[in-house]
């Protein structure tokens, strides 16, 4: 029994199984899905990766699904939007899914549609439309073709809450976007 445990610095510790998952019975699942997982072992949400090329197996059309952490199906709902950028969680435990048309849209843990909206009608119309994503606990923000940042700080509307922000004067995209949030609400 002296396996189990590992040590640490000058701690030992043992990892025990608390439950068996279920994700073997499709390991493929995840690895040509778009998936979010919320913190703290909450829901998992998987939809399918349309930049993925996929053997057709069973239903044809597109399902966004949302699991237990252990792999147990909460709920399902038929997916026809195309254009999906990020999908993550918000602290209220809303799935979030942001478009590279600037459109984002909230599910509940049971795949109900909370809200839609459109960041700004700029993103698509004159910006050519997005092509990052960031996203936090309470906004999201995306960068356009031409190196526009758009900022929301809320996830059930626009309107007052987008910023445009200035010229970032960059010549080329970056790899990646990521928003650093203020250790405080107040900041």
């Amino acid at each position: 029994m002296s396996s189990d445990w590992q040590k640490l610095a000058d701690l030992w510790y043992r990892k025990r199984e608390v439950y068996a998952t279920h994700w073997a019975d499709e390991p493929e699942r995840l690895h040509l899905s778009v998936v979010a997982g919320a913190p703290y072992g909450g829901p998992i949400a998987t939809v399918r990766n349309e930049h993925v090329f996929q053997p057709v197996r069973g239903n044809l059309n597109p399902e966004l699904q949302t699991w237990t952490s252990a792999g147990r199906l909460v709920a399902s709902r038929p997916w026809v939007h195309t254009g999906l950028l990020a999908m993550g969680w918000s602290s209220q435990e809303r799935l979030v899914c942001v478009f590279t048309n600037g459109v984002v849209r909230t599910f509940s843990v049971m795949c109900e549609e909370l809200h839609h909206f459109t960041v700004d009608e700029r993103i698509e119309k004159t910006e050519g439309g997005a092509i990052l994503c960031s996203l936090w606990s309470s906004g999201v923000a995306l960068l356009t073709r031409k190196h526009t940042l758009f900022a929301n700080h809320s996830m059930t509307r626009s309107g007052d809450a987008c910023h445009r922000c200035a010229d970032l004067r960059i010549s080329r995209a970056p790899l990646c976007l990521c928003v650093l949030s203020a250790p405080h609400e107040e900041s």
